[in-house]
């Protein structure tokens, strides 16, 4: 910081033809000035000015110096005020990471309508249900779906999870819901998780009206939420699959939600950014945007999709 300060004092010396005057535009003193410059000019074993009693003129060397000196101030001005503009303005680029069932279904739909709103800013879009580190992959926004577990992160819930017993569309037409245990021996459709390999339990009361995790036989396995909806919805049996997966099929009616849903408080929609002295307005611009998007739908907090 030092340096930089000396190349200002440098650059306005040889605008300026003078240390008191320079002393005068940065509200120092011309002996710091100087001061300075002379290390400068040490530093550099090169005489940058021509001293007399009335003036200071740069050298060759002070006017070659000054060439480079003036592009790279010009640069790193231009250069701050562009990360100033991006801390007061609605504009930038905007890289968004989010799993991939919940981009598809529900990002997807409304990233148009943002960047209509929003001319300014370019939208990258990540696909991945795997945990990523924000700072090193240089993300401004991540949702996660489920619990969290980061709390270097600024974390927003923008919306509970549902977690819904759905069956084809008229699987139980004539018949009743079936009892605890004639609901485990239907076939089922299971997901397995990809980053662990662990399947998903389905979670159901027992007799006490306590939730318990439960894995029933499952007819077909699969490691994609839409794909679990869809095969529900095709007729391979029944599921236990977030809202967001079923909602689509639940408004097409092309499956049935059986139970109430089971909704853990710790389960969420989240979005996470990380911890600035001030956010940039292109992040709570998108936050805002999804959050009134989800509340057009009765998505936000407090609303519930049966």
């Amino acid at each position: 910081m030092d340096k930089l300060k000396t190349l200002r004092f440098f650059a306005s010396i040889c605008e300026q033809g003078s240390f008191v005057e320079t002393a005068k535009v940065f509200g120092t003193s011309p002996s710091t000035i100087s001061k300075a410059i002379a290390r400068l000019e040490s530093d550099l074993q090169a005489p940058l000015f021509t001293r007399t009693m009335r003036s200071l003129k740069p050298t060759d060397a002070g006017k070659n110096y000054l060439t480079t000196v003036n592009k790279l101030l010009h640069e790193l001005d231009l250069t701050e005020a562009g990360l100033r503009d991006e801390l007061t303005q609605v504009a930038g680029k905007l890289t968004i990471n989010t799993p991939v069932s919940y981009g598809r279904l529900y990002l997807r739909p409304l990233i148009a309508q943002f960047c209509q709103s929003y001319p300014d800013i370019n939208i990258e879009l990540i696909y991945d249900d795997a945990y990523v580190d924000m700072v090193d992959k240089g993300i401004d926004i991540t949702i996660r779906t489920g619990t969290l577990m980061d709390s270097r992160l600024i974390a927003r819930k923008l919306s509970p999870i549902d977690f819904l017993i759905c069956a084809p569309a008229g699987y139980f037409a004539n018949r009743s819901k079936p009892s605890h245990d004639e609901l485990l021996s239907q076939p089922w459709i299971n997901i397995r998780f990809k980053q662990t390999g662990k399947l998903m339990p389905v979670i159901l009361k027992d007799s006490h009206g306590a939730y318990k995790e439960y894995y029933p036989k499952s007819t077909c396995l699969i490691d994609d939420g839409e794909g679990l909806a869809d095969l529900c919805a095709d007729g391979a049996g029944l599921a236990q699959m977030p809202h967001f997966i079923a909602r689509q099929h639940i408004l097409n009616k092309t499956i049935d939600v059986l139970y109430p849903p089971y909704s853990p408080k710790s389960y969420g929609v989240f979005t996470l950014y990380t911890k600035q002295d001030k956010t940039p307005p292109k992040i709570t611009a998108f936050i805002d945007f999804l959050q009134q998007w989800l509340l057009s739908i009765g998505e936000a907090l407090g609303q519930k999709i049966r």
